[in-house]
């Protein structure tokens, strides 16, 4: 039987699975989350709303140390830029396509309202529960461009043409009746009527305004692109220049807020933050510790303000705007490209990327810190060799190996300087490397020596005989596979021979659909769980170019070896897939461009599109145990899935409908020296956890600390225990739970 199974990326196919596993994907890296943050308010202390990249809104109610995410609001990955809230509970977002949505329980439920236009809409403001405006990126006439008026809480639109046809970016109240808009080539405008009609404010300058803040109706802070700030106190009829294009400062700038007149901050791109204490006489750069872009900021009285923007960066200020702190703290990565999880393990793990930059987790992904590599080069790949050693690979020849879960690194000679791109393990000893200019390396020592292997190629003396590949599984000693550009490989001796398989587009043995104008094609990743179980994803294309051209991308699975292959969903695509793995003889997940996540349970002959919460591009993907997997990528994004998050709500009740803690056990069960228990809090709490002897006696305090609701892991070590059952006790919030382990010495 020979399918392929090709991949959209909004509705997915049908899971057709008896079992939903793997549904929901979870924010690990950044936090609290990594799309793009466009806009935020704070309406108390303690409870801010902000919105972004990929429908994103999110509200946190304990003044930002926990976090509500909700992505893909209204079906639909657009972006919003802009959000307004009345009161707690009645606010708006807006966004890509003259997207509107509404809610009256403070983000719980939202209502996608009907804008009348596709538009752009930049900005929005709720004056009251009735009437609400927003503002368009447009040309000001062919595209329904101006400014949106309601009147009846978003039930019904109307749109007011604007005078110039420009471009507008903000939108603001002083009071109710008092109103400004600002936008390209100078725009600043302002409404005396709650918005009906609108007049010009002149200013010297062209520059495009992003943001206009009125502390009453004669004194106003405008600032824009270039570093522009100006001021005036007489309504506009002059202007002082107070900041632009200074040394240290040429960075558009885009929100200025503040609760007093004397005291404001400005935020703008490339990590910039200013702040005046005296009406912007005088304004000084903080220095927050990042150069991502920041793009919305929101203060709730003189003092206390929150400041979001790229990469999900959140800050937060109680000084005026003078210092910053991150909430949470992030680490700082940038691409990340593999992730690994030793085989039987959902507590420690790996992850690796740009410049030599190297995450670890030892509790499931609830925290990663970063650990030095010793190398600034990107690394690429990365593998556990056993269950506290791995080994990591790069760019310039670059392999460095750990033997204490991750903590230090050792460099280890590779005799090469190609690039080096994957890496799998058999067993702890025997692992292979695969890279640039037909490079293949192998072990049998466990890293420590390395010998480069010959691979025949399938045009050998052209120059199509130089083979770069990407992707390598070693599933057991004997069985290895890895692709080239556009051919497969396998191995019966452990990677010391290798037969090529070519995939043509007209190979009718592999892919029956292609047209003729199809005639080019890219392999991007090979996974097998077994020597017969494996799948392979590409793309086709009608030239050799980017990516991004290619007409589908495609996934093909073999339950024999690669003898066959399943060919036979043909729905085109372009969404780019850039990893696959495959868990066990049933289970695979492939991740791509976009945020996109597939998963089959049934060893492809159905997929389903999981909601990963997230429009990044993903470039990696691990599974200690079927129940948890972790995907990274873009900006530094780690995601999480864990067993039937969908259900947990479910899951976390007692037949009564009281909610309980859940132990999920400990693997491996029983153990001799080191295990990972897995539970699931139903709410946030004071925690602890204890391990006891089978007549009661305590033994071991693993935790005892505040934690979030949800999936938790912890590692406990049990070297010097004599054999025997244990009880693991899990207490919060007046709960408990208990399982029972056993040790085998």
């Amino acid at each position: 039987m020979k399918h392929i199974l090709l991949f959209i990326t909004i509705i997915g196919f049908c899971a057709g699975s008896s079992d939903a596993q793997l549904n929901v994907w979870r924010w690990q890296n950044p936090l609290p989350e990594g799309d793009f943050l466009h806009a935020v308010q704070m309406v108390s202390l303690d409870v801010i709303y902000a919105c972004g990249e990929n429908s994103t809104f999110m509200r946190t109610s304990d003044g930002g140390q926990t976090w509500d995410i909700q992505s893909n609001i209204g079906g639909s990955n657009k972006n919003f830029y802009a959000l307004n809230f009345f009161d707690q509970n009645y606010g708006m977002c807006c966004g890509d396509s003259g997207k509107i949505i509404k809610t009256t329980d403070g983000g719980s439920t939202w209502k996608l309202l009907n804008s009348t236009t596709t538009v752009k809409l930049s900005s929005i403001l709720v004056v009251d529960k009735n009437i609400a405006l927003a503002i368009t990126l447009g040309d000001g006439t062919i595209h329904g461009s101006g400014i949106l008026r309601t009147t009846d809480g978003g039930n019904s639109w109307g749109t007011l043409p604007i005078e110039g046809n420009y471009a507008l970016f903000s939108i603001r109240m002083l009071r109710p009746d008092f109103l400004t808009v600002t936008g390209y080539g100078g725009t600043l405008m302002k409404s005396i009527d709650t918005g009906r009609t609108w007049q010009n404010i002149k200013t010297p300058y062209g520059n495009t305004y992003f943001s206009a803040l009125f502390t009453d109706e004669m004194t106003a802070t405008v600032i824009g692109d270039q570093g522009l700030v100006i001021n005036t106190t007489n309504g506009g009829v002059l202007w002082n220049q107070q900041l632009t294009g200074s040394p240290s400062i040429t960075a558009s700038l885009n929100v200025v807020d503040g609760k007093d007149p004397n005291v404001l901050s400005i935020v703008g791109d490339y990590g910039t933050i200013i702040y005046t204490s005296d009406a912007g006489a005088t304004w000084k750069k903080s220095d927050i510790g990042t150069l991502d872009d920041i793009k919305g900021i929101s203060f709730f009285d003189k003092m206390n303000g929150t400041a979001v923007g790229k990469d999900g960066v959140v800050l937060r200020t109680t000084d005026g705007g003078q210092d910053w702190f991150f909430l949470p703290h992030i680490p700082y990565t940038d691409i990340l490209y593999s992730v690994a999880f030793p085989k039987g393990d959902t507590s420690l793990g790996l992850t690796c990327g740009f410049y030599g930059t190297i995450l670890r987790t030892t509790n499931g992904g609830q925290s990663w810190e970063v650990v030095p590599s010793g190398t600034g080069h990107t690394l690429r790949g990365i593998c556990f060799m056993d269950s506290a050693s791995a080994i990591a690979v790069g760019d310039y020849g670059t392999i460095i190996k750990t033997t204490d879960a991750g903590l230090t690194w050792s460099p280890q000679p590779s005799g090469t300087m190609d690039h080096l791109y994957a890496v799998s393990f058999a067993t702890p000893n025997d692992g292979l490397v695969v890279g640039d200019s037909n490079m293949v390396l192998r072990t049998y020592t466990a890293g420590e020596f390395w010998t480069h292997e010959f691979v025949r190629t399938p045009s050998p003396g052209t120059s199509q005989n130089i083979e770069y590949f990407r992707s390598v599984t070693y599933p057991d000693k004997n069985h290895a596979f890895m692709i080239g550009s556009r051919a497969w490989y396998e191995s019966i001796d452990g990677g010391i021979n290798w037969k090529y398989n070519w995939l043509a587009a007209n190979d009718s043995e592999a892919i029956t659909i292609v047209t003729s104008q199809i005639g080019y094609h890219i392999l991007t990743g090979i996974s097998f769980a077994d020597s017969l179980h494996g799948a392979l994803i590409g793309g086709f294309g009608r030239d050799i170019g980017d990516s991004s051209d290619f007409v589908f991308w495609f996934a093909l699975f073999t339950s024999n070896g690669g003898a066959t292959w399943d060919d036979s969903i043909p729905t085109p695509t372009n969404v780019p897939l850039n990893a696959v793995e495959y868990i066990d003889s049933r289970h695979a997940t492939v991740v791509g461009n976009g945020g996109y996540i597939g998963h089959t349970a049934n060893g492809g002959t159905t997929f389903n599109q999981q909601t990963s919460n997230t429009a990044n591009n993903l470039f990696g993907v691990g599974f200690g145990t079927i129940k948890a997997g972790t995907a990274v990528g873009w900006r530094g994004n780690i995601m999480r899935i864990t067993t039937d998050e969908t259900n947990e709500a479910v899951r976390n009740q007692s037949p009564s409908g009281v909610p309980k803690i859940i132990i999920d056990g400990n693997y491996p069960n029983p153990f001799s020296r080191i295990t990972t228990i897995a539970y699931h809090l139903p709410t946030s709490g004071f925690t602890t956890v204890e391990i006891f002897s089978i007549d009661g006696k305590q033994i071991a305090i693993l935790t005892n600390e505040f934690q979030i609701s949800g999936e938790h892991n912890i590692r406990f070590e049990a070297a010097n225990l004599s054999s025997g059952t244990y009880i693991c006790r899990v207490s919060s919030n007046g709960m408990s739970a208990e399982g029972k382990m056993k040790i085998e010495n």
